[in-house]
């Protein structure tokens, strides 16, 4: 990468000078004719060594040791140092792209690691919410950035198989018996069904004290597998769950590597517990066990209850527990959960680190804020009330759908149905890795499904444009080639960054310095194509235009497969 190349010119150059070695930047112009790159090194070594930054500046542009990459270097401003990357190293990278393909922007930073990433984790018998439709986006495009680094990437789902929600759900099963789907229902029929009962049994939880009793027998009869009838609806209403999860995560583009459930974890979360009791971790406080996280700064949890069951938080330690024993040479765990979790994750990992502190030292918490409606309050579905994940999906996939019968969209039954799958997944995910995904994001429907501006339908369609051009210039017979070049504009000297952008990427957790690369590269595309005739059987540079088409669509397609959305060839 170039940006790699000019911080090691730098650093030669200091040397060759005498001047110390300091921490400094090279970083992207604001506007291309200030240079491919510039560095602030002057300004910092100038409070250092006690000299104008523009005399330190001029002294390191002389001490540059010789390099084919280079046009020219110029001094600005206060002391800024600026780099202009020469023309045949700029066609030398758009032939570079060609030649990569689908690995083009892969670095290995990473090689050796073997990093994991628990995300989405929803639980059986409820809705899939739009919290879980986040947690596996950004899971997802983590996961893929990482791997393009070089690691080995681990992916965990961890699900909640057992726990109240169980009980609450079972209940409203029994009493819903008669409007229960048949087996060669549609898996989103089960599931819908699934969550009216469990709805039912919530309510009459909170409503009755009579069904309060019946639930929490029913959770407890679940969790120790007790009742043959009890056994029968619970595995019943498991399996339909997941396999509705997995219809899901199929549209999604996500697999799994392990699936870890809280039936799974519970009793080896239990017995640790108890355990720990007597190594005076845990304390008991009124017949329940709990960790005082308020001597360690934080707040007191219950891990095992008055009745002897796991909580979420004991689970969360043998489910910790049980990651590091399936894959035990991973270098860092991560999990990823709403922002509502920060301060329970806190005491679990505070937990943790007086059983086993190597794995709390290894795993790392990270959230993401609301779904929020246009108008900034909470999100409510175009039908009313609050939207699931799959909700607001099917939601973006019948206006995608209206978009498409109103543009010019030559596509068979089979093929729109596809399309409009891909384009309302990627509405979705771009609208939750554009920002960094800490903060509340606030989804605008016509916004996120709109074919210009700032979405992911707009990179889609850039993208499936460029293939068209492609298309239509092997029909008139030119293929792209570089034997004959023009000088490089903004497209050429933006492709150069991608690799860099990737690998910011990841090491700052922020997808977003994805996103925002892919849309001023499709805004530059579109703009060089509005300027340049590209097919044209007259022009001999028509087939370095073709090239340079075929190194954007490539760029474009990298970078959409790593944040995890779909790319469409022809629209």
């Amino acid at each position: 990468m170039f940006q790699k190349s000019i911080r090691e010119l730098i650093g030669a150059a200091s040397g060759n000078a005498n001047l110390p070695e300091v921490d400094f930047d090279v970083k992207y112009p604001e506007v291309f004719t200030h240079g491919d790159y510039a560095t602030n090194v002057a300004l910092v070594l100038s409070k250092q060594v006690g000299k104008p930054p523009r005399e330190i500046a001029e002294l390191i542009v002389r001490e540059l040791p010789s390099t084919n990459i280079l046009a020219r270097t110029e001094v600005a401003g206060p002391g800024f140092i600026n780099f202009y990357i020469n023309d045949e190293a700029l066609h030398g990278q758009v032939g570079r792209i060609l030649e990569l393909a689908a690995r083009y922007g892969y670095a290995n930073i990473l090689e050796g690691k073997r990093l994991m990433y628990e995300y989405t984790d929803p639980n059986p018998f409820k809705v899939f919410h739009i919290g879980h439709l986040m947690a596996n986006t950004i899971g997802e495009a983590l996961s893929r950035i990482a791997e393009s680094q070089g690691a080995v990437v681990v992916r965990v789902n961890y699900q909640g198989d057992v726990g109240l929600h169980i009980g609450r759900a079972l209940y409203g099963m029994q009493h819903l018996l008669s409007t229960m789907p048949e087996e060669s229902a549609s898996d989103a029929a089960k599931s819908e069904w699934l969550g009216t009962a469990y709805v039912y049994g919530a309510t009459a939880y909170a409503e009755s004290p009579d069904a309060k009793i019946a639930i929490d027998v029913l959770n407890k009869q679940a969790y120790e597998r007790s009742d043959e009838e009890v056994n029968k609806l619970y595995d019943l209403g498991r399996r339909w769950s997941l396999a509705h999860f997995e219809e899901l995560y199929r549209k999604l583009g996500s697999t799994f590597d392990h699936y870890i459930f809280e039936s799974e974890v519970a009793p080896e979360g239990k017995r640790i517990v108890e355990e720990y009791l007597k190594k005076g971790t845990f304390v008991l406080s009124e017949g329940a066990i709990i960790f005082d996280g308020e001597a360690h700064g934080l707040h007191k949890r219950v891990f095992i209850t008055q009745a002897g069951l796991p909580t979420y938080e004991a689970k969360d330690i043998g489910n910790n527990l049980l990651k590091f024993a399936k894959e035990p040479h991973l270098d860092q765990s991560t999990i990823i959960t709403g922002n509502e979790q920060v301060e329970y994750m806190k005491v679990v990992m505070k937990a943790m680190e007086q059983i086993k502190p190597e794995i709390a030292k290894k795993t790392r918490h990270i959230t993401h804020g609301l779904m929020l409606g246009a108008d900034g309050k909470k999100m409510s579905s175009r039908k009313g009330g609050a939207p699931s994940g799959e909700g607001l999906l099917l939601e973006l996939e019948e206006l995608v759908g209206q978009k498409l019968k109103e543009g010019k969209y030559d596509f068979s039954a089979e093929e729109r149905k596809e399309v409009t799958e891909k384009v309302a997944v990627a509405s979705i995910k771009y609208a939750v890795l554009r920002q960094h995904f800490e903060k509340n994001i606030m989804f605008n429907h016509e916004e996120a499904t709109s074919f210009e501006g700032d979405s992911g339908p707009y990179l889609q369609y850039t993208y499936a444009r460029a293939k068209s051009i492609l298309r239509k210039g092997e029909e008139a017979g030119l293929l792209p080639a570089l034997a004959k070049t023009e000088q490089p504009g903004e497209l050429e000297r933006y492709l150069i960054r991608f690799g860099e952008v990737v690998a910011q990427a990841h090491t700052t957790t922020t997808p977003s310095y994805l996103t925002t690369y892919l849309i001023e590269l499709a805004r530059l595309f579109n703009a060089y194509y509005a300027d340049h005739k590209v097919v044209d059987t007259e022009n001999p540079l028509s087939a370095y235009r073709l090239a340079l088409t075929a190194a954007t669509a490539q760029v474009l397609h990298n970078g959409m497969t790593l944040l995890g959305i779909p790319v469409i060839e022809r629209m």
